[in-house]
C-alpha cells in the first residue's frame, strides 16, 4: 500500500510540473506573438504616415529631384535612397521611370 501511495504522489507532482511547463510555454509564446504583432502595426503605421506625406505633396508625376527635395527624411527619420528603379522612403517604393519621373507608389 505504501508503494502505491508513493507512485501516485510522484505522478501527481510530475503532472503538476508538466502543467506548469505547458503554462509557461503558452505565456512565452503569447508574449512573442504580441511583440511581433506590435512591430507589424508600427511598421504599417510608418508606411501610412509616409503615404500620407506623399499624397499631400503630390509626389506621383513629379521629377525625382522634386521628390528628393520634398522627402528629405522619411517617417523613420532616415534619408531616402534610390535602388532598383525605386526611391525608397519610409517603407514605400516610389517607382521611377527612365525619365526620372515618379510614376507610382508600392509597399516594400
Amino acid at each position: 500500500m505504501k508503494k502505491g501511495t508513493i507512485v501516485l504522489s510522484v505522478l501527481l507532482v510530475l503532472s503538476n510540473f508538466l502543467w506548469l511547463v505547458f503554462f509557461a510555454f503558452t505565456v512565452i509564446d503569447h508574449g512573442v506573438t504580441m511583440t511581433y504583432q506590435n512591430a507589424s502595426y508600427e511598421t504599417k503605421e510608418k508606411m501610412l504616415e509616409q503615404a500620407l506625406v506623399a499624397a499631400n505633396k503630390n509626389i506621383v508625376g513629379q521629377s525625382l529631384s522634386a521628390a528628393e527635395a520634398l522627402i528629405k527624411i522619411d517617417s523613420y527619420g532616415l534619408e531616402p535612397f534610390i535602388k532598383d528603379g525605386c526611391f525608397h522612403a519610409g517603407g514605400l517604393c516610389f517607382k521611377i521611370n527612365e525619365n526620372n519621373i515618379v510614376t507610382g507608389i508600392e509597399s516594400e
